[in-house]
């Protein structure tokens, strides 16, 4: 079930959007896909780490029109949707403890499988520190995630274990960042 009782401001779809409590600004297209909405992800309940956008084929989610708030988030969770994910960093932070705050969250969603593919994650990542404005982009499609890294390297991880668990992270029950969750599902619903 999805929860969502935070509220998100409305996006100017078709120019992209902003996310309210950091000021950063999204594209309106990422890859391809069309921008759909944006939150901050808040750590210790006041520190606003990032803001994260979300983009999706909106002919793709067509089918969703009419569809309930639990219906959008189960197709978002599900690896056969394509969508991207667009992180900004709000602060500086080490890449190291930014891969230690995602693993943390996508290591319990794996269930066990394909748990080589965190290290492989990590990996994609320069070390040293990551700066307000760095961006990463993950694109989720079937057992695929293209990965483009803050100093625009190129990886790519194959496990649909591995997707389904990011895309839950975002979009699932316990979404790390509830106002991109609540913001995305309002944008599907207004395309």
């Amino acid at each position: 079930m999805c929860s969502h009782e935070q509220t998100a401001a409305p996006f100017c779809l078709a120019a992209g959007g902003e996310d309210p409590a950091t000021g950063i600004k999204f594209p309106a297209l990422v890859d391809g896909l069309t921008f759909v909405g944006a939150g901050v992800r808040v750590k210790y309940g006041f520190v606003k780490v990032y803001a994260v956008g979300a983009y999706v084929d909106p002919a793709e989610t067509a089918a969703l029109k009419g569809k309930s708030d639990d219906e959008i988030c189960a197709a978002l969770c599900d690896p056969g949707m394509q969508k991207t994910i667009r992180i900004v960093m709000n602060r500086s932070l080490s890449v190291d403890k930014y891969m230690a705050a995602i693993n943390e969250a996508i290591h319990p969603r794996m269930n066990g499988k394909d748990l080589d593919t965190l290290d492989k994650f990590k990996a994609m990542n320069p070390p040293g520190e990551l700066k307000e404005g760095d961006e990463m982009v993950m694109t989720l499609k079937g057992n695929t995630m293209n990965y483009r890294s803050s100093s625009g390297g190129i990886g790519q991880i194959q496990s649909e274990a591995f997707v389904r668990a990011l895309a839950d992270v975002y979009f699932g029950k316990d979404a790390v960042s509830p106002p991109a969750k609540v913001a995305t599902i309002k944008g599907i619903k207004a395309l």
